[in-house]
Protein backbone atom coordinates (compact mmCIF):
# COMPACT_ATOMS: atom_id res chain seq x y z
CA UNK A 1 0.00 0.00 0.00
CA UNK A 2 1.41 3.69 -1.17
CA UNK A 3 1.53 6.14 1.34
CA UNK A 4 -0.75 9.40 1.35
CA UNK A 5 2.29 11.55 1.49
CA UNK A 6 3.72 9.81 -1.30
CA UNK A 7 0.35 10.45 -3.50
CA UNK A 8 0.23 14.52 -3.04
CA UNK A 9 4.63 14.73 -3.97
CA UNK A 10 3.27 12.38 -7.30
CA UNK A 11 0.44 15.11 -8.02
CA UNK A 12 2.44 18.14 -6.97
CA UNK A 13 5.64 17.18 -9.11
CA UNK A 14 6.22 18.48 -12.35
CA UNK A 15 5.20 16.02 -15.64
CA UNK A 16 8.02 14.09 -17.01
CA UNK A 17 8.31 14.79 -20.33
CA UNK A 18 10.60 11.09 -21.32
CA UNK A 19 8.14 9.04 -18.93
CA UNK A 20 5.49 7.41 -21.42
CA UNK A 21 3.44 6.22 -18.78
CA UNK A 22 2.91 9.66 -17.61
CA UNK A 23 2.48 11.03 -20.51
CA UNK A 24 -0.10 8.22 -22.08
CA UNK A 25 -2.37 9.17 -18.36
CA UNK A 26 -1.89 13.29 -19.19
CA UNK A 27 -2.93 12.01 -22.91
CA UNK A 28 -6.32 9.79 -21.95
CA UNK A 29 -6.96 12.56 -19.19
CA UNK A 30 -7.20 15.48 -22.71
CA UNK A 31 -9.09 12.46 -24.22
CA UNK A 32 -11.65 12.43 -21.62
CA UNK A 33 -12.33 15.76 -20.79
CA UNK A 34 -12.73 16.32 -24.04
CA UNK A 35 -14.87 13.96 -24.74
CA UNK A 36 -17.08 15.37 -22.16
CA UNK A 37 -17.22 18.50 -23.56
CA UNK A 38 -18.40 17.81 -26.49
CA UNK A 39 -21.26 15.28 -25.06
CA UNK A 40 -22.39 18.46 -23.23
CA UNK A 41 -22.51 21.12 -25.93
CA UNK A 42 -24.57 18.13 -27.94
CA UNK A 43 -27.01 17.67 -24.87
CA UNK A 44 -26.79 21.67 -24.45
CA UNK A 45 -27.72 22.11 -28.29
CA UNK A 46 -30.69 19.13 -28.17
CA UNK A 47 -32.03 20.74 -25.27
CA UNK A 48 -32.15 24.29 -27.28
CA UNK A 49 -33.50 22.93 -30.68
CA UNK A 50 -36.21 20.65 -28.90
CA UNK A 51 -37.59 24.26 -26.72
CA UNK A 52 -37.33 26.24 -29.98
CA UNK A 53 -40.16 28.03 -31.08
CA UNK A 54 -41.89 26.77 -34.10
Amino acid sequence: MRDTAQDTEDRTRPMDQNNPKQMSRHLWWRVGYFLFAIHLVALVMIFAMSHAPK
